[in-house]
């Protein structure tokens, strides 16, 4: 008779911390998913890769005149790639790389947001049918 209570306790147990493991990760998921929709659709606030800039300085980033026009050679002497372009034509290789990375940019934080959203489905398409099913079976033993 004992240890058939004690079976009956720990299957108590495991149905309750199962459920509540279930409605703690369903709220993560929802919270994350509403955060999700309320950051990039209502308040506009992008995710990260919103925040990458890409100087155009001389000595800059990836579009800046260093990256784009000179290059090193083993011994760490800088040479010009392209002597024959002139300020115009620099001027439109640093606006077009700028504009592909703003792409670039853009297309990272839209996946970004995607692989999010998707993480936060997927944690609530698997936490609710284990707290249904749980909580239904909690529910039918109190009945009896």
């Amino acid at each position: 008779m004992e240890d058939v209570k004690k079976v009956g306790i720990i299957r108590s147990i495991y149905l309750y911390l199962v459920t509540a493991i279930s409605i703690v990760v369903l709220l993560i998921s929802v919270i994350g998913a509403v955060n999700i929709v309320i950051r990039e659709y209502v308040f506009g606030v992008h995710g990260s890769w919103d925040n990458i800039s890409y100087p155009m300085d001389i000595k800059g980033g990836e579009c800046g005149e260093d990256n784009l026009f000179y290059s090193y050679d083993s011994k760490g002497t800088r040479y010009e790639v392209d002597a024959s372009l002139s300020k115009e034509d620099k001027k439109v290789k640093v606006d077009e790389c700028v504009k592909r990375a703003e792409e670039r940019n853009t297309l990272q934080n839209d996946n970004q947001i995607k692989r999010d959203f998707a993480q936060y489905l997927a944690m609530f398409l698997v936490a609710l049918p284990l707290y249904l099913y749980h909580w239904g079976i909690i529910k039918k033993e109190a009945q009896k």
